[in-house]
């Protein structure tokens, strides 16, 4: 990165990352489901993001695809530049276009959790969220799977996600 990141810096999770972040759901197919039309075209962004904006806070979920841009990241960017926090929301299905349905069941997250750490290549999430609370599961029970993948040093910073997809 040359210069001042866009916007300047704030501090999240504990690490110093552009003000500006890049937020990667439009970079699926229509309804925000399956591959872009333009593979190449959404990998060369991801690059020029980072590399030529200076942009280092990527915000993505599993959801998204789902699952496709956590693999567009990692063909775009890995191996991760050290200044980069890549935040990765779980805790949403994807039943077909445009809809987005809570699944906080702790067996689900913790297997979201794993398959971020798959598709991304990595041994920990800096950042992960959790995308909704679903209301059919104890709030305590979904944070507490949460907490325990990072007790197990899966998750580095725990943050929860609101408003719209």
């Amino acid at each position: 990165m040359s210069g001042t990141p866009p916007a300047g810096t704030i501090t999240i999770a504990g690490k110093s990352v552009s003000r500006l972040g890049f937020g990667t759901m439009r970079l699926t197919g229509p309804g925000t489901r399956g591959d872009p039309e333009d593979r190449h075209t959404a990998i060369r962004v991801l690059r020029q993001a980072v590399h030529t904006h200076g942009i280092t806070h990527i915000d993505t979920a599993d959801a998204y695809g789902p699952h496709t841009v956590e693999h567009l990241i990692r063909e775009a960017l890995y191996p991760y530049p050290e200044d980069v926090l890549i935040a990765t929301k779980v805790g949403l299905v994807r039943p077909a276009p445009n809809v987005w349905a809570p699944h906080g069941h702790p067996v689900y997250l913790r297997s979201c959790v794993e398959a971020s750490l798959r598709r991304l290549g990595v041994e920990r999430l800096e950042l992960c969220y959790l995308h909704r609370i679903d209301p059919e599961v104890p709030t305590a029970d979904q944070i507490g799977t949460l907490r325990a993948l990072q007790d197990e040093g899966k998750i580095g910073s725990l943050g929860h996600g609101s408003g719209a997809n």
